[in-house]
């Protein structure tokens, strides 16, 4: 995901927003949304290690990119007990159905945990 590109690619950077937001100068503004993002997913996600935040840094245009990785089996929101799958451009809430469907859990070796 990338945050500071607008809908035609065009990149358009968070630092106007993140030095209004934070009241500091855009480097820090950026630098300060950015650990924000991560914590929220932390404190967010089950399995909150798959994924990276970092910046991007275009001409002094910052684009904040959240990178997910696959997770081994189903990752949910803490708060909601919620579960979503892509659909392509979409990501619905997955049925009771489609969870009890999906591949369980499995350690490093492949067994089931």
């Amino acid at each position: 995901m990338f945050i500071g590109v607008d809908d035609d690619t065009n990149i358009t950077g968070i630092n106007e927003g993140c030095q209004r937001d934070y009241n500091c100068d855009p480097g820090e503004g950026v630098r300060l949304y950015q650990n924000a993002v991560k914590k929220r997913l932390q404190e967010s996600l089950v399995k909150n290690q798959c994924f990276d935040v970092y910046l991007i840094d275009d001409d002094e245009k910052y684009v904040l990119v959240v990178e997910v990785h696959k997770a081994n089996g189903i990752n949910y929101l803490l708060k909601k007990n919620e579960a979503y799958i892509r659909r392509g451009a979409s990501s619905p809430r997955m049925t009771p159905a489609e969870i009890q469907a999906f591949p369980k859990e499995t350690d490093v070796l492949g067994r089931m945990l």
